[in-house]
């Protein structure tokens, strides 16, 4: 499978009502760009290379959306045969960490290099250096880069490497129909949006003058669909 890149609109009310009250010529909505990531299967160490080959993209990304499965379906193959969204968002955060891990001792060995040579850099490079060996026993201990970060001259200094822990991370809990209504605002540690995947296709294939109907009749207000978006804006 392939990445899938999809450009959309935010929805917002406010810019609606003033569009419909000074009636534009031009109405002009703040826009997100996802990039749709194949499932990820890390139970064996072929199938985790083939994940590493996203991680660029990844790096490349404001933000991570992870999109883990609470649903039942005889249809649909259970990965690792069991449904347990923490478990699957667990392993997701852990690989993360070793990505990052291995970026770290990458750094940390070129630095150690480095400063034994007298060089007009050699102070700043040792600045680094603390600040690497930092990083890597918070990731050692299973804590994201973000948490090593203790001011906004050592963020700057890590922004070129984009580290993935350090990334906002966004859980979507893809659940049964019957499990809408309950809510969930964190799973594992991170803050969660639940949406029905199947009746999101089946809203988008509506008409829009039906989709508020149909809505209202499952007990909600909105797509989920414009919630995820607002929620990663």
């Amino acid at each position: 499978d392939q990445p899938h890149l999809a450009v959309v609109k935010v929805p917002d009310a406010r810019v609606d009502a003033l569009a419909d009250h000074y009636k534009p010529k031009k109405i002009t909505h703040a826009e997100l760009e996802f990039l749709d990531l194949p499932g990820f299967d890390l139970s064996d160490e072929a199938s985790r290379a083939r994940a590493r080959t996203h991680w660029t993209a990844m790096r490349q990304s404001d933000m991570l959306v992870l999109v883990t499965r609470s649903f039942k379906d005889d249809t649909v193959p259970e990965y690792r045969n069991r449904i347990d969204p923490v478990a699957d968002a667990e392993e997701i955060k852990t690989e993360l960490l070793f990505a990052d891990l291995d970026q770290v001792t990458s750094r940390i060995e070129k630095l150690e290099a480095s400063v034994k040579k007298l060089t007009v850099r050699r102070d700043e490079q040792l600045k680094e250096l603390e600040l690497m060996k930092r990083l890597l026993e918070a990731l050692e201990n299973e804590k994201s880069v973000a948490d090593a970060v203790k001011n906004d001259t050592e963020a700057r200094l890590l922004r070129s490497f984009a580290f993935m822990s350090q990334k906002p991370l966004l859980v979507v809990l893809n659940c049964d129909e019957g499990d809408m209504g309950s809510p969930q605002e964190e799973l594992a540690g991170l803050p969660c949006i639940k949406l029905s995947a199947r009746i999101e296709q089946e809203i988008a294939q509506l008409p829009p003058e039906d989709r508020s109907v149909f809505l209202e009749d499952l007990g909600l207000k909105e797509s989920a669909r414009d919630r995820l978006i607002r929620a990663c804006y």
